[in-house]
């Protein structure tokens, strides 16, 4: 499954179903079910959302009143049917990624650590 990183709070709200809309300067073409990692000091992969669509900002608007705070674009990728699942600790990455089952072997042996860079 791909994963895409977003900061938070904007990955919980995403998977709360809270926030509906993820904007992006690419990725016209993508729809389906991906995994939503919280980015950060404490990152993890937190849930799961499906791209149904992918609208212009004036599309969104229209379609999405009530999603305006969260509507900036150039590209809106309308979200459904959010599930949280338990956090997976692990880095995350710019666009899309993959958390393979070598990352989650090389967790098991080399676990993730979540520590303060602030003195």
């Amino acid at each position: 499954m791909k994963i895409l990183t977003v900061k938070h709070p904007f990955a919980e709200q995403i998977i709360s179903g809270e926030k509906r809309i993820e904007n992006r300067s690419w990725g016209e073409n993508v729809r389906g079910r991906i995994g939503i990692h919280c980015g950060g000091e404490n990152g993890a992969i937190i849930g799961t959302v499906e791209v149904v669509d992918v609208l212009s900002v004036v599309e969104a608007l229209n379609k999405y009143p009530e999603q305006g705070e969260y509507i900036s674009g150039p590209l809106c990728w309308v979200l459904e049917n959010p599930i949280a699942i338990e956090p997976i600790p692990c880095y995350g990455r710019l666009s899309f990624w993959e958390f393979t089952e070598d990352m989650r072997r090389a967790q098991d042996i080399l676990p993730f650590h979540r520590q303060s860079r602030r003195p």
